[in-house]
């Protein structure tokens, strides 16, 4: 008798771990921070993270931007996709459609308060991924190279002609040296640099319904024959380049982003380092810089969406959010809490990115962005290699695009 005890207390310990075994909900997450300064803090987050919920476990996927956007896809048309999965800002529009993403819309309601949520990925009116980390675009400028092309007035210029007229004169400094920094022909970079030219004075890629392409029109035209008469005004490179070019103390101005930072921060250059907000026409225009980011979207195939959206929100709460960026290295972290102890302790060119970013636009999330953005950045091409004038150019690219919205 006592041993018939003993074995059904040993085989009902056995029952009691397998349930708890079978009570495990594992979430797969799949992201691309892979850098040894960036991903032992997104491990530290999921450890703890798991601590608090014992009944969870994160598993961890790393892509490589050479081949994350395809195995991404590959996923989601084979119903093998991650419970999460990082996105880049660039992409939701592709897949926030037929159900392939969580609808986030109730949960962005009721957090919109306490989160910064800036350009949260909406599309027709529903809220598909929630920002993890932001970026966007400021002018650097060399205030050595200003000084020595006659500037005395050295504090942030505000306006086109402003820059224009600068680029010019450091330019006649030598041929060593370069007024402006132009991105060449370079794919998913060079559209960035115009947006927010076309943004500052007024233009749209876009209708509000996505229904027609808005480049065609004056202030699209104005923006970026403007933006050829300044790349003229310089030397044109790749961005690694131009950001090369510009620590070396050869390029006045450059439009760059937080990466530049960090550069700086580990080996300051031996001249005077500034940045503005991107210039606008005139004082009647606001600054709008390119805005883009990292979200997190749940499948909306997951099983455990209740449990995804959790992990979701933890991650992107004040202190996880604050600690990622930290560890990013970026002065913008998504959450507005976490973004207000950045501002704190933010150092001048930090603060820059700071301003900006409450101004800064995404483009459109529109599932053929990618597509739109090909034609974008192939009439700026056009354009500043004299190829074709802006308004041809343009008019060019309104046409290829009015006819993938159609389709």
């Amino acid at each position: 008798m006592k041993k018939m005890l003993l074995i059904t207390i040993f085989l009902s310990f056995l029952s009691c771990g397998n349930q708890k075994q079978n009570d495990t909900i594992r979430l797969s997450v799949w992201q691309f921070w892979t850098s040894p300064d960036v991903k032992p803090t997104i491990e530290k987050l999921i450890d703890e993270y798991e601590i608090k919920h014992p009944n969870v476990k994160i598993d961890l996927v790393d892509l490589t931007w050479s081949d994350g956007h395809e195995k991404i896809v590959v996923a989601f048309s084979t119903a093998t996709a991650p419970d999460i999965v990082e996105l880049g800002s660039d992409w939701i529009g592709e897949f926030a459609r037929n159900g392939v993403l969580s609808d986030l819309t109730n949960y962005y309601d009721s957090t919109r308060s306490s989160l910064l949520m800036w350009e949260p990925a909406m599309l027709n009116g529903q809220c598909y991924a929630i920002p993890w980390l932001l970026g966007t675009r400021v002018l650097y400028y060399n205030n050595d190279l200003r000084r020595n092309a006659g500037i005395t007035n050295t504090s942030p210029l505000t306006t086109w002609a402003e820059l224009l007229d600068e680029a010019d004169r450091i330019n006649a400094l030598g041929d060593q040296y370069c007024g402006f920094g132009s991105n060449s022909a370079e794919r998913h970079r060079l559209y960035k640099k115009f947006l927010p030219f076309l943004w500052s004075n007024g233009g749209r890629i876009l209708s509000d319904d996505h229904t027609i392409c808005l480049l065609d029109q004056p202030e699209a035209v104005e923006a970026l024959s403007y933006y050829v008469t300044l790349s003229d005004a310089g030397c044109m490179d790749t961005q690694q380049g131009l950001d090369e070019r510009f620590l070396a103390g050869e390029i006045g101005f450059i439009i760059s982003g937080d990466w530049l930072l960090r550069r700086i921060a580990k080996k300051p250059p031996d001249f005077e380092i500034g940045a503005t907000t991107i210039p606008v026409p005139d004082s009647s225009h606001e600054s709008v810089s390119f805005a883009g980011g990292e979200y997190l979207a749940i499948s909306g195939k997951t099983e455990h969406s209740e449990q995804a959206l959790d992990f979701v929100a933890y991650m992107t709460s004040a202190d996880a959010d604050l600690r990622f960026c930290r560890a990013v290295g970026t002065p913008t972290p998504a959450n507005v809490a976490a973004a207000e102890i950045v501002a704190e302790s933010a150092d001048s060119l930090s603060r820059v990115f700071l301003r900006q970013i409450t101004t800064a636009k995404t483009p459109p999330f529109h599932e053929k962005w990618v597509y739109i953005e090909e034609n974008i950045e192939k009439a700026v091409e056009q354009a500043i290699y004299h190829k074709a004038d802006a308004e041809s150019a343009l008019k060019s690219a309104t046409e290829q695009i009015n006819r993938l919205l159609r389709d």
